[in-house]
């Protein structure tokens, strides 16, 4: 069975921002390294990772000073994500969306404007 083809959404100083998830993991936080970089002061340096399993799609806590939740509750082992859920890292909101068929890019950033030192993907 096919993943479906996911991103992640979220709002930060009145700018959209999304990426696409990608067959391969994408690090979140706010270390200039990680795959989606996010410039709050209250997400970890390597916050979490969302990566592929087979068929699905898992987010992964890797902070242990900061909350990692999936709808509100906290993720303490692999947690599989679908379209609606809401990721939140510390204080960010992170919503999962589906994108149409034929539109996932593998990682990039999807056509929405932002600010290099908000969101980038290596």
């Amino acid at each position: 069975m096919p993943v479906p083809p996911l991103a992640l959404s979220w709002r930060q100083d009145d700018v959209l921002h999304a990426v696409a998830l990608a067959d391969g993991p994408l690090v979140l936080g706010r270390d200039p390294a990680c795959d989606v970089v996010l410039g709050n002061l209250s997400v970890s340096r390597r916050h979490a990772q969302i990566g592929r399993d087979g068929d699905r799609y898992v987010l992964r806590a890797l902070s242990r000073t900061s909350p990692t939740r999936l709808n509100g509750r906290v993720v303490v082992r692999d947690a599989t994500l679908s379209a609606g859920d809401v990721v939140e890292l510390a204080m960010v909101r992170l919503d999962v969306v589906a994108l149409p068929d034929g539109e996932r890019d593998d990682g990039d950033a999807n056509g929405i404007a932002g600010d290099d030192d908000v969101v980038s993907n290596r």
